[in-house]
């Protein structure tokens, strides 16, 4: 049994992602007026420490989680990505929103690493 089928089988939360786009205006970023989200099935896990210790120190204490999503047609935005605004995630179960920092790209799937948005 691959990873795909395996994230698939164990993809037991639905995330909410807000995406806000924007664009450089004048050399300075402006955030569109509006947001555009949709839903994403994923297993979410506590991040690990090596996932932790490779984000911002400021961000690392409050909490972190990893995201396998189970539709790996889809691309979170991340914060390493200085052209857009980064992804905001809603956990189901908690409500907690949580910032789409970085990705790790592997063979068969995709893990990004989020940290806690608005506290």
């Amino acid at each position: 049994m691959g990873i795909r089928s395996t994230t698939k089988r164990l993809a037991t939360e639905t995330l909410g992602v807000e995406r806000r786009g924007g664009s450089f205006v004048a050399g300075r970023w402006v955030d569109a007026a509006t947001a555009t989200t949709f839903e994403a099935r994923a297993n979410v896990q506590p991040a690990p420490s090596e996932a932790i210790a490779r984000l911002p120190e400021g961000s690392r204490k409050d909490g972190a989680i990893v995201i396998f999503l189970s539709d790996v047609s889809i691309d979170l935005q991340t914060v390493e990505n200085p052209t857009v605004n980064a992804d905001i995630v809603t956990r189901q179960f908690t409500g907690a929103r949580f910032e789409v920092a970085m990705v790790d790209i592997w063979p068969r799937h995709r893990r990004y690493t989020a940290t806690r948005f608005g506290q």
